[in-house]
């Protein structure tokens, strides 16, 4: 049984690169997406754990949790980077986003040769990668906020 990409021309490296590079498009999303909604709860446990009004913070935990908090922030503003939809101006023909603005019809052109689609891939691929870096940096500094958050409120409590 063939694919439509296997009939119109494509070789099957090229079908299965760009099946994994949406695969890994996805999973990027899919964890910056999960990231978004666990990272501001260290923010909010800071908060509840520590009541201002009742308790005097050493400076060391006062200056830890500003870092902790400017270190979530960072990461939360890299996971929605991340999420962030690119689309480019410019699109090549035979691609989803040039039928988008150019009309179907443009899916059947012949000029959407396989060397269009593998570029089309690569780029894609491209952000894959970029988006997958960032997750990482993202990841380090949600440990980095984590570490910091707790070493300060151990110094709070044994103040």
């Amino acid at each position: 049984m063939t694919t439509t990409s296997q009939r119109a021309g494509l070789p099957p490296r090229l079908v299965e690169a760009r099946t994994l590079v949406y695969t890994e498009l996805q999973r990027a999303d899919t964890k910056a997406t999960s990231m978004l909604t666990v990272a501001p709860l260290a923010v909010a446990a800071a908060a509840l754990a520590v009541d201002t009004d009742d308790v005097t913070l050493p400076g060391v935990s006062v200056v830890g949790l500003w870092l902790a908090g400017l270190a979530m922030v960072a990461a939360v503003v890299l996971l929605l980077d991340v999420i962030r939809p690119r689309l480019g101006r410019q699109s090549r023909p035979g691609t989803w986003v040039h039928a988008a603005r150019h009309g179907a019809s443009t899916l059947l052109d012949e000029t959407a040769t396989a060397d269009i689609i593998a570029a089309d891939v690569t780029a894609l691929a491209r952000s894959a990668i970029r988006k997958h870096r960032r997750l990482a940096v993202a990841v380090w500094l949600v440990i980095v906020a984590v570490v910091t958050l707790a070493a300060s409120l151990a110094i709070a409590a044994a103040h």
